[in-house]
């Protein structure tokens, strides 16, 4: 089965890619890049993981559907700033080279595996199955393992993003100024994208969504 195919079977419409706000005017200019580009370009950032241990530096990180709540709450408990998600097209998996992890790519499993072998659509699948996590309860567009994540090999038009969540009002109003054209969404602290992956499914499903 190809990426194309594994996408449209599981309905895997966005991709999530989370950082703080201060690097939303450099997003817009320059799109999403990789670490690696940044530095040689002498573009100033503010970065998630100091110490980047997978290694990926040339990569973008993105998780599939929804963030990677656990290490998203780590950062936001860490860093007092204001966060956005943006939340990108998935045709970005059939148009990228992109390498598959069915956990947080600094694993170990991960770090030892053919890298050539996770950039295949057999990887994607093996994102969703039952070795790596509980999947009664969600979707068949949710990896199981919510660290799971897919690393975009290039650096990503801006043409990509769909729409921007900001956990911030005023932080949306200026950007909704500046950029009318990328939709803008707020979702308090906690809450939407802010919360766990388990918590929201469970409020879209009480709510009949």
């Amino acid at each position: 089965m190809s990426i194309e195919e594994i996408c449209k079977e599981r309905d895997i419409t966005q991709l999530i890619h989370f950082t703080q706000a201060s690097n939303l005017n450099s997003i817009l200019e320059h799109g999403l890049c990789t670490r690696a580009f940044l530095d040689q370009n002498d573009i100033q950032y503010e970065y998630n993981d100091d110490l980047r241990i997978d290694g990926f530096e040339n990569t973008i990180s993105l998780s599939v559907s929804f963030p990677n709540n656990r290490m998203f709450y780590r950062l936001r408990k860490e860093e007092d700033c204001n966060w956005i998600v943006l939340l990108c097209d998935a045709q970005i998996l059939i148009d990228c080279e992109c390498i598959y992890c069915f956990t947080n790519a600094a694993d170990t499993r991960i770090l030892l595996e053919n890298h050539d072998r996770l950039k295949t659509d057999i990887a994607l699948e093996n994102m969703f199955s039952d070795e790596y996590g509980d999947r009664e309860k969600l979707d068949d567009s949710c990896p199981s393992d919510v660290q799971a994540e897919v690393l975009c090999l290039k650096n990503i038009d801006i043409e990509y993003v769909k729409a921007i969540v900001f956990d911030d009002k005023n932080e949306m109003a200026n950007f909704i100024q500046i950029q009318p054209g990328i939709k803008a969404i707020y979702h308090p602290p906690g809450k939407g994208v802010f919360a766990s992956r388990e918590y929201f499914i469970e409020g879209l499903r009480r709510s009949g969504l």
